[in-house]
């Protein structure tokens, strides 16, 4: 927060850090999966980019138990770039977008974290404390930064993506939403490397706000959503009734109310997006 509070202040954008990144070895030769375009280099058209996202879901869905220790070991076993501030990696994100996204598509990653900012901002939430807000401020700037290993050279079902509980009916082998097994994308690893850097409300919506179930531990009564269409039916591949009293069974009071505020983020991640 002192970072971010010092580059505001100066009122100045000096991009020369963000310059020495790009001739990185780990970038100078990925930066071009940040973004990708149709054939002939143009942008994939609405229907072509539906398309494009309900693919990369189906291969999300496939994710092992063994693909995610592998990812695990590959992404955060040693540093990626060294010593960076957060401003510069706040910049890298201009340089990816989304592509499971169909709202924002080609909006980058930076905008979108500028749009949930200004959203939470505009907010005073009268209800809760300065603290409170503060973390929702944080948070909206840092909730994707995981969304860079795209620009490291992963594939699109390991970084974008809702993610699903793993095995949600089988045996439980630690209670509370750390105990659960989910699929891999950029919210672990996000949280993997800024965790000790933030308070635990942050760190929480870093790791679960792209958690399809995450909503069902505070709604008052499951409602079975249908798939309005193909691409609703790869995203959320239905949550079941059974699957909801597995998951509420295994919680605690205390992982209610982290689902609270990570859910209360999600709203301004979900309602502050627009094509830019």
């Amino acid at each position: 927060m002192a970072q971010l509070h010092e580059y505001v202040s100066l009122n100045a954008y000096n991009l020369s850090s963000v310059q020495r990144f790009l001739q990185h070895g780990a970038l100078r030769r990925q930066i071009h999966h940040g973004i990708h375009l149709g054939p002939e280099g143009q942008w994939l058209n609405k229907s072509r980019f539906e398309s494009h996202v309900a693919n990369i879901y189906r291969r999300h869905h496939r994710q092992t138990a063994a693909t995610r220790k592998r990812l695990m070991r590959r992404w955060t076993s040693a540093p990626l770039l060294g010593r960076v501030g957060l401003w510069d990696l706040l910049h890298l994100l201009h340089f990816t977008i989304d592509h499971t996204d169909a709202k924002l598509r080609y909006t980058s990653q930076f905008i979108h974290s500028l749009q949930v900012y200004q959203t939470v901002v505009a907010d005073p939430m009268p209800e809760h404390d300065d603290a409170y807000r503060r973390d929702m401020r944080l948070a909206a700037l840092v909730h994707d930064f995981g969304k860079l290993l795209t620009v490291f050279g992963e594939r699109d079902e390991h970084v974008d993506c809702m993610n699903r509980i793993q095995d949600p009916l089988g045996p439980v082998k630690r209670r509370g939403l750390d105990g659960l097994e989910v699929q891999w994308n950029h919210g672990e690893l996000g949280y993997r490397k800024l965790r000790s850097y933030l308070p635990p409300r942050v760190n929480d919506v870093l790791r679960y706000h792209s958690l399809r179930e995450i909503k069902y531990l505070i709604v008052p009564k499951f409602v079975a959503a249908k798939p309005r269409n193909d691409l609703d039916a790869a995203e959320c591949a239905g949550v079941t009734q059974e699957e909801v009293r597995a998951l509420w069974a295994r919680m605690d009071p205390s992982d209610v109310e982290r689902a609270r505020c990570v859910t209360h983020f999600s709203y301004f991640d979900a309602f502050s997006k627009f094509t830019c």
